[in-house]
């Protein structure tokens, strides 16, 4: 879409050639008279007698004609030589641009009103060409080479919109309204604001009859699937060239290509920017739409994944669950098999109940029922206790086969076995020695117990053999208990059963 460097030069480069000349003894700004190219030398005389400069304050006004053709176009110059003044040139472009826009528009629209510094109704604006349509409809044509404050131009906008009048702003080829450097068009605060409000800034230079816009470029980058618009066209990775707003290249074009309607001026390149931002727009929106429902779907999925990761869960708590159930009732019977084939050994072994050494609570089965801690007990005793005094052997073993038996989770079996051969050893049952024990006394039994027990049977028999016959029964009943409970349930038992030497209930006997 670039031009080349000398087109863009040509348009920006502020030559101080005239095409118009004013004429003498008329008023200025009125009548100008062009010069067309190739007619110097024709017009020479008549320009000496009858034009001047068409800059009301020039100070040398007296005009002639420069004849360049071919090499270049033909224009006025001044008799004396150049004016090199800064509010000259720039008076002199804005007087030219707003003669070459009057004879462009007539050029455009026959029918219509072209005036030069027409006054609006109130004389609250004078437009520089005000375009009067057939229809009605009035456009003015404002040539921009001063500097102009935002809110000047403001409040000029502001008036012709109070006046019903659109506003076309064309910004001069050269000075305060064109800052071209490093082959880039600048703009300024005003220019920017255009920009910004969707209009394509325009620049004019009377003396090419040319116009410049200012463009940029931006790309759409495949981050997602390319998009659809409908049209055919896929834009994953497409350069759009699109309306400056801040810094861009200029794109300059013949003043004749333009385009004049009653919504302002257009120019080829103008319309095509348009269109190009338009489209970038669509595909943008389009992106954003498809990255809506891309981020919908991918939030989708991943509550999918959730709900399938909760329920892949719970199926496998649910699962753990009936293991854990199942193993806690091949435990249970477990025990009772094995309860049922130590009962006749231990019953055999200990007639007087079970012992204190298998009913030893562990900190890891603290709430563990007795008889479920007889079974273990009993077994691991039967095993590796009941054996002769001396006999060695090693830890390790005794938790391989508490393990195999499965009465105890598998987590704590070690633990278990642990802390009944401690309790085994601190009754002298049993010396640990690292790894080892070493079988010391299997039977051990609670001194203080039997002493007790020992000491309650005596004094019985001794209150029983003194009585006289007739207060037998007397005695029996009086002689105290307290200190004879059944070792299975706890409840007290009747002399009758201490006098032969039980030590629980025949009920309670059963449950062996």
């Amino acid at each position: 879409m670039a031009h080349g460097r000398d087109l863009i030069a040509d348009f920006t480069n502020g030559e101080t050639r005239m095409l118009y000349a004013g004429i003498k003894d008329a008023p200025l700004g009125t009548d100008l008279v062009y010069l067309v190219d190739g007619t110097a030398t024709e017009q020479r005389p008549y320009t000496k007698e009858f034009l001047r400069c068409l800059v009301p304050t020039c100070p040398t006004p007296a005009m002639n004609t420069v004849a360049r053709a071919p090499r270049a176009r033909d224009g006025f110059r001044h008799e004396t030589g150049r004016v090199d003044d800064k509010d000259h040139r720039e008076g002199a472009f804005h007087i030219q641009g707003k003669a070459t826009l009057a004879r462009w528009a007539r050029g455009q629209h026959p029918d219509a009103t072209i005036t030069i510094e027409a006054v609006l109704p109130g004389r609250e604006r004078v437009a520089d060409v005000l375009v009067t349509f057939a229809s009605g409809e009035r456009v003015a044509l404002e040539v921009q080479y001063a500097g102009l404050s935002v809110a000047e131009w403001q409040e000029r906008t502001e008036s012709y919109e109070r006046l019903g009048v659109k506003c076309a702003w064309l910004f001069g080829h050269f000075g305060e309204q064109l800052n071209h450097k490093d082959d880039r068009a600048h703009l300024n605060a005003i220019q920017r604001q255009l920009a910004e409000a969707g209009d394509v800034v325009l620049w004019l230079n009377p003396l090419t009859e040319q116009v410049a816009v200012a463009y940029t470029t931006t790309r759409v980058w495949p981050t997602i699937p390319g998009v659809d618009l409908g049209d055919g066209g896929r834009y994953d990775d497409v350069t759009f060239y699109v309306p400056a707003t801040t810094i861009g290249r200029l794109e300059v074009e013949p003043l004749s290509d333009a385009r004049l309607t009653p919504d302002g001026v257009s120019t080829v390149n103008s319309r095509n920017l348009v269109r190009q931002r338009a489209r970038w727009e669509a595909v943008q929106a389009g992106r954003a739409a498809g990255i809506v429902e891309h981020e919908a779907r991918e939030r989708a999925l991943i509550a999918i994944k959730v709900a399938e990761r909760a329920a892949a869960e719970q199926r496998m708590r649910d699962h753990h669950a009936a293991i854990a159930a199942r193993r806690k009732e091949l435990r249970a019977h477990r025990y009772a098999e094995r309860g049922k084939a130590l009962a006749g050994v231990l019953m055999e072994r200990f007639p007087g109940g079970p012992p204190h050494f298998l009913t030893v609570p562990t900190e890891v089965t603290p709430t563990q029922p007795a008889d479920q801690a007889r079974v273990w007990q009993g077994h691991l005793w039967s095993q590796w206790v009941d054996v002769p005094v001396g006999t060695q052997a090693k830890v390790k073993l005794v938790v391989k086969d508490l393990d195999r038996l499965g009465l105890i989770d598998e987590r704590h079996v070690g633990y278990a076995a642990e802390q009944w051969l401690a309790y085994l050893h601190a009754h002298h049952m049993v010396r640990l020695e690292g790894s080892l024990f070493t079988i010391t006394d299997p039977v051990a039994e609670e001194p203080e117990r039997l002493a007790a027990v020992a000491r309650d049977r005596q004094a019985r028999l001794n209150a029983v053999s003194s009585a006289p016959p007739w207060q037998l029964n007397k005695v029996q009943a009086a002689a105290p208990t307290a200190s004879q409970p059944c070792r299975l349930c706890g409840e007290l038992l009747a002399g009758l059963l201490i006098d032969g030497g039980d030590e629980w209930h025949p009920s309670c006997a059963n449950k062996w």
